[in-house]
């Protein structure tokens, strides 16, 4: 069988008549399937993220390993940066820092 896909009607008769068959085939819709599977690991807030650092100016996830959050202190105090290891997720550390974001490295725990 020879497939093709026309985008209008007036191609779908040219079409036919090339294929020699009298009949015009609608193109037809592929299921509606997801190109990749997303699967909720952890929520930030279960080990201690103040869901006001949770958007996109204050998390990064560079890599499946590492996720970094930045905490804004309050009035006069230092930012936080929380470095959660996804091989051990429910233990955050926690550094001081005063940059404005933070990106680890793909394979070590250096900021």
């Amino acid at each position: 069988l020879e497939w093709a896909i026309a985008t209008s009607c007036v191609e779908a008769a040219r079409i036919s008549k090339q294929l020699g068959s009298g009949e015009v085939r609608k193109p037809v819709k592929m299921a509606n399937v997801a190109p990749i599977t997303v699967v909720e690991k952890l929520l930030l807030g279960s080990v201690g993220v103040s869901p006001e650092n949770i958007n996109f100016r204050a998390v990064t996830a560079e890599s499946e390993r590492f996720i970094t959050i930045r905490e804004q202190g309050q009035a006069g105090a230092q930012n936080t940066v929380v470095i959660v290891d996804m091989a051990n997720p429910l233990v955050p550390t926690r550094r001081q820092i005063s940059a404005d974001s933070a990106l680890m490295c793909l394979d070590k725990k250096v900021i």
